[in-house]
């Protein structure tokens, strides 16, 4: 993610434009591994660059500052870690993203998250 440093330090409407675009870069990423290797003859190279792409992102995420208030970047990158606990849930990607973990906690308490949160099924 070369580019991060041109919304990084930015404010407003372009960061958090850029902060939703690599929010959903991550999401669309993590749907392409997980329809990948659902198909009959999954290619595992093409399934291993999706889980780095969503890696990269991720690490990317790590190093952001995220906003108090949450602005449709915010959102669009607690979706993306939602998708991923639910559908990626042996990645293990809090253990080494403390601030990212943070922010789902903190995402997951919105009464609009928690009205739309996946039922766990037995």
């Amino acid at each position: 993610f070369p580019g991060m440093s041109v919304w990084r330090g930015s404010s407003g409407r372009w960061r958090a434009l850029g902060l939703q675009a690599l929010g959903d870069g991550i999401a669309d990423a993590a749907v392409a591994y997980m329809v990948e290797g659902r198909q009959e003859n999954p290619r595992e190279s093409l399934r291993a660059r999706h889980l780095a792409a969503v890696q990269a992102g991720l690490d990317a995420l790590e190093r952001t500052k995220f906003a108090e208030t949450p602005s449709i970047g915010e959102i669009s990158v607690g979706c993306a870690l939602g998708y991923i606990d639910f559908r990626l849930p042996d990645l293990g990607w809090r253990a080494t993203r403390p601030k990212l973990a943070e922010l789902l906690a903190r995402f997951e308490r919105y009464p609009s998250m928690v009205a739309t949160a996946p039922k766990a099924t037995s």
